[in-house]
This record gives structure tokens, C-alpha cells and sequence, in this order.
């Protein structure tokens, strides 16, 4: 299934633009998108562990 590498990715990519925010200082932007990066995270995690289960 494609959608668990697609959620990696958004994790990646918002992970990075998190990191930028807080290198530029805007914190409130930071901690929105850290968080937002981390349900990616766990999302992709889910749906891996459900596709393990269910069809390994």
C-alpha cells in the first residue's frame, strides 16, 4: 500500500519546515507544524502496523 511511505513523507517534509520556523523564530508556527509532523508520524506508523497485521 502506498498511503504509509506518502505519510513518511509528509512527516519529512513538514518536520523540515518546522525545523525552519523555529531557526527563523517563529515559534507559534513551529509548534503547529511539530505537531502536525508528529500525527503524520503516527498515522504512517498505524496504518503499518495494520497492514503487518492484517496481510503478513
Amino acid at each position: 500500500m502506498i498511503l504509509a511511505p506518502c505519510k513518511r513523507g509528509a512527516n519529512k517534509g513538514k518536520r523540515k519546515v518546522a525545523v525552519q520556523a523555529k531557526e527563523e523564530g517563529i515559534d507559534y508556527a513551529h509548534n503547529f507544524i511539530d505537531e502536525s509532523s508528529r500525527g503524520e508520524d503516527r498515522h504512517a506508523q498505524a496504518l503499518e502496523d495494520l497492514l503487518q497485521h492484517y496481510f503478513k
